[in-house]
């Protein structure tokens, strides 16, 4: 759910560090327990599961991108998956999540890279992990990992990994911004205001800076944005791209990977009760606005 490398050429909007997340690491873990991601965990959950279990050959193998501490690399264990390789580009964060998976050892490698570079998988792994040689993937997720593309051309190279780390006829999953909205004001306007502090103590996140990208390769492609998840025992901030609909389309196509699909998201009150006891009411507001959509791709 994490890091993806600095695009230098963009210059009209905040640019995004791809080491911000080093001085997170453990603090990070807390984000997995929020309202907002329980939901989208519920959503990823259902889409992945068929996808492994239905998978004839054996071992099911997946690889997750952008993995932070390891939630959802772990979670691709529980459902279906037989071998499942981590990767982020935060050091910090992948020694936090080989801590968090030691007693899964035989079954999780984890290794520090920037997806968006044609070096990856590395050659070389950390603390001495080997990746198995010239071995595809069933399904490849991405879950928060798209958004830090600062162009469409940015978005093509991490699709271009994608694409070769995938067996034909596997899946690719991602989370990524929700830029579809029907509302004829400016999105960065609409962001503002719906998605507050106010709003993030109860969902559990706000953006605070929502800034249109005016200069170099992403120009008019969309906003630079900066999220603060309300945790304890402090906020974790970070700071990522959100790119219209297109881009993905545009560069999900060029990358050879394929066309996307656009998932119907479920609400909360379709999970039957698993996100806890909440109000009455407690989800209205954020079906306005949510954040997220989840694409999939299937590689022909």
């Amino acid at each position: 759910m994490s890091k993806a490398s600095d695009d230098s050429s963009i210059t009209g909007a905040a640019k995004v560090v791809p080491t911000q997340y080093d001085s997170i690491g453990q603090t990070y873990t807390p984000v997995t327990y929020l309202p907002t991601v329980r939901l989208t965990t519920s959503n990823i959950r259902d889409i992945v599961t068929p996808l492994l279990t239905s998978c004839s050959s054996k071992p099911v193998r997946a690889l997750d991108i952008a993995c932070g501490t390891g939630f959802y690399t772990r979670s691709l264990l529980e459902w279906g998956a037989d071998l499942v390789v981590g990767s982020d580009i935060s050091t910090s964060m992948v020694d936090t999540a080989r801590t968090q998976s030691t007693h899964l050892q035989n079954s999780i490698t984890y290794f520090v890279a920037d997806a968006s570079l044609p070096a990856f998988p590395p050659k070389e792994t950390m603390a001495g992990q080997t990746l198995p040689k010239g071995e595809l993937f069933d399904v490849v997720t991405g879950i928060w990992c798209l958004n830090y593309a600062s162009s469409s051309a940015h978005l093509k190279r991490f699709f271009t990994t994608i694409s070769q780390n995938l067996k034909p006829g596997g899946s690719f999953i991602g989370v990524v911004p929700n830029i579809h909205t029907t509302d004829l004001k400016p999105l960065n306007e609409v962001w503002i205001e719906e998605l507050t502090v106010e709003r993030g103590l109860i969902y559990g996140y706000s953006i605070s800076k929502v800034i249109p990208i005016t200069e170099g390769e992403g120009a008019g492609e969309g906003y630079s944005v900066h999220i603060t998840a309300h945790v304890q025992p402090k906020p974790v901030e970070f700071d990522c791209y959100f790119l219209n609909g297109e881009c993905f389309e545009k560069a999900a196509l060029e990358s050879g990977l394929g066309k996307i699909e656009w998932l119907e998201v479920k609400d909360a009150a379709e999970f039957n009760g698993e996100f806890g006891d909440f109000s009455d009411g407690f989800w209205d507001t954020y079906k306005g606005s949510r954040s997220f959509n989840i694409i999939r791709i299937r590689k022909q």
